[in-house]
Parts: structure tokens; sequence; C-alpha cells
């Protein structure tokens, strides 16, 4: 049978808005999802703790998680119109009415994970077995370029793990393993392989490189626009 092209399966999950990267789902593409969702549930260990933010998160926590130094370039900044009724009035009113709003205290979550980590400080000294998160959440990041497998708005769900070097690493290994699991289950083809995050900067690409050395990233893909361009759908940090 031949493969259906890639244009005409995405007709019928994704239905394209104004802005890039910014879609719509279908009925069929959130079916997908919570099948997709159920099966990824059942490799779940028992003690996690099951966590769903909003797609907005502290400005500060982020700031000092260091994603603000490794991706100013993909940030999105949540603003409001400052000043009195009579001030905003006249402020909308003016072409580059943008031009004047102010910062507030959240930014876009450009990951699901970032709350978490904040939250389970608060909580005081780790059990002897690590504490164990499913967290999910919509999430933003301005993309310099868009493709159906890269978009600025997406849902993004992980599997946190926070314990010992030695524990972290064991944890990391078995959903590496599990992973290959759903996806054989799935009938994809796959490979996993060694990978950095586009971090800001000339810094930042010698992060990556050092990143990639140190094996601390894989990503599992999957050929989604073609064979010889593949695309990452999980990865292990």
């Amino acid at each position: 049978m031949a493969k259906a092209p890639l244009a005409s399966i995405l007709s019928s999950l994704l239905t394209p808005t104004s802005d890039d990267g910014i879609c719509a789902r279908t009925q069929l593409f959130e079916h997908i999802v919570e099948a997709l969702s159920d099966l990824i549930s059942r490799h779940r260990e028992p003690t996690t703790e099951i966590l769903h933010f909003p797609p907005v998160m502290n400005r500060r926590q982020l700031e000092v998680s260091g994603y603000l130094q490794s991706f100013p370039h993909q940030l999105g900044v949540i603003s409001y119109i400052p000043g009195n009724e009579s001030e905003i009035r006249t402020r909308i009113e003016k072409p580059d009415w943008v031009d004047g709003l102010s910062p507030t205290e959240q930014v876009l979550a450009p990951a699901a994970c970032y709350p978490v980590y904040p939250m389970a400080a608060r909580r005081g000294p780790l059990p002897k077995d690590g504490l164990w998160f499913d967290v999910a959440a919509y999430c933003f990041r301005r993309e310099a370029i868009i493709e159906i497998d890269r978009l600025q708005a997406f849902r993004m769900r992980e599997y946190v793990y926070m314990g010992t070097p030695e524990q972290v690493l064991e944890f990391r290994a078995r959903w590496m393993r599990q992973a290959e699991e759903i996806v054989q289950l799935l009938g994809l083809p796959y490979q996993i392989a060694p990978a950095s995050d586009p971090f800001f900067g000339r810094a930042g690409r010698i992060a990556a490189l050092s990143q990639l050395e140190q094996s601390l990233k894989f990503e599992l893909l999957i050929p989604v626009r073609s064979d010889q361009q593949l695309t990452a759908c999980m990865s292990f940090n």
C-alpha cells in the first residue's frame, strides 16, 4: 500500500490558524493523543505524582533555571497595558500601542517540567527513593523555522525523576528502553541518537558540543517529513 501524502494526513489532524506554527486540533487528533497518552501512562511507575500545569509560569523561576541565558531567542513574555483608563484608551488608539507594554511576572512555559523543580525544592530533602513526576502542559517556543513537526505552540508531556546521579542515570536508561517498546508497539521505524539543544549564541554552540560529547541528551527519531529528515518525538535528558 502506498504511503498517504503528509498533507492529506495533516488536513484531518490540524487546522491552520492565521499564525504560523499555531494550529487548531481536530477531534481525530485529540482522539489519537488520548490513546497515545493512555499507552504512555501504562508504563508509568506506580509512585509517580501526576501534575498538569497551565501554559504560563513564574518569570523569576525561569531566570533562576538558566533558561533565559540558554534560550532567550525562543522565550515568550506575557505583557500588559499599564496606566489608568484614560491612559490605556489613548495608548491602544496608537498604531504602535505594543511599544508601551510592561512585562508581568509570568512568561509562556517553554517546557512542562520547569515549575516542578521549585515545587519539589519547597518540600525539603529528597526521600531515599527520590521523587517521580508525570507532568504535562501546553508550551510555547518562538521557533526560527516553522514546520509541521516543530510548532510554536504545542503540548508536552514529561516524566521527571529527582534523585542521586546514579538513580537518575538508571531512570533515563530504563525509559530509553521503554520508549523503544512503545514505538515498536506502534509499528514505527525509529533510531536513538545523541542530541543537543539549540543554545543561544557562540557560548551556546560550545555548550551544545559539550552536551554531545558528554552524552547528556538522546533523542528518539522517527520519519515524519521523509526517511532522510528525521524528527525527534522523544528526548532523554
